[in-house]
């Protein structure tokens, strides 16, 4: 005897067992197996009783939605809009409480393939449906990234009102490295319509927040986007303070490489505009043999 309804259902919970172990070749594997499983069902194979529509809906969709977000965190983005789109149909259908995660990563997927107006009304559905539910923590994420969609396509007037949203939701729930992304996202777009003033303003206020959650990688970035605002106005003794904290923040990350190169490469540039050229070649030795263990 054989029972597809019972395998597509146990299938599927090995694909969120390995979603919440992060492993997405396992979610893969788990939902080609519910998929097959599933064409069984369909084909009235096997001695189970028949399903509802709703219930066909709801497989479906949990299918399509761990096999889009597997393919989504292994860089397939083009790949991962069709199964992600299938999914957020089929739970808009059966009202299922992983529509606005599904929504979500459709809109990460969309905006990552440029497809930015499809990825702005995937993110505004995904806030539409978390505020009538009252899921702050996860309204104000989809606030933010409602705001970086916007910043990515130059539309900077709306892309500060949601980021500002999304960073007075944060300070209710007293998130620190949350209200940092929001005023990173108000730094970045003021600087883009240049007003200086207020995006050194909220890039100070985001190294504040970073600093306090100990995000170094994140507060190496603020400190790189301060220097550069310095060295705009003609103040490269305040680029190079600016500077020798992000290499501080993070000479020791092992996942920040790039950041303390690029931040070393600037500093080192500064402190030949200032004369200090023994402080320079120090730097470009440094970068040469790959050391980069001292704190300035």
């Amino acid at each position: 005897m054989r029972f597809p309804r019972t395998l597509c259902e146990r299938h599927i919970q090995e694909a969120l067992r390995a979603l919440n172990e992060d492993n997405p070749s396992a979610v893969l594997k788990a939902a080609e197996e519910a998929s097959r499983a599933y064409s069984e069902i369909l084909q009235d194979i096997g001695d189970d009783e028949p399903l509802t529509t709703e219930e066909l809906a709801d497989f479906k969709g949990h299918i399509n939605a761990f096999t889009g977000h597997a393919l989504m965190l292994l860089g397939r983005f083009q790949e991962a809009v069709e199964p992600l789109k299938i999914g957020a149909a089929c739970f808009e259908e059966t009202q299922n409480d992983r529509l606005p995660w599904t929504l979500s990563n459709l809109g990460v997927v969309l905006r990552r393939n440029g497809q930015l107006d499809e990825a702005l009304t995937c993110c505004l559905r995904t806030v539409e449906i978390l505020r009538s539910h009252g899921e702050e923590l996860n309204l104000h994420t989809a606030e933010q990234r409602a705001g970086n969609i916007f910043q990515q396509a130059g539309r900077h007037d709306d892309a500060l009102l949601w980021f500002n949203q999304a960073k007075e939701g944060f300070k209710r729930l007293s998130l620190h490295e949350q209200q940092g992304d929001a005023e990173h996202g108000i730094g970045v777009s003021m600087a883009q319509i240049r007003r200086f003033a207020e995006a050194t303003e909220a890039w100070e206020q985001a190294g504040r927040h970073f600093h306090a959650a100990g995000a170094k990688r994140k507060l190496s970035q603020v400190e790189m986007n301060l220097a550069g605002v310095a060295f705009q106005q003609g103040d490269i003794e305040r680029a190079i303070r600016h500077l020798e904290c992000a290499i501080n923040s993070c000479h020791l990350l092992p996942d920040a490489k790039a950041e303390y190169q690029a931040a070393a490469q600037m500093l080192a540039r500064a402190y030949m505009q200032v004369g200090r050229n023994s402080d320079a070649l120090n730097i470009m030795q440094r970068l040469r043999t790959g050391s980069a263990t001292s704190e300035f």
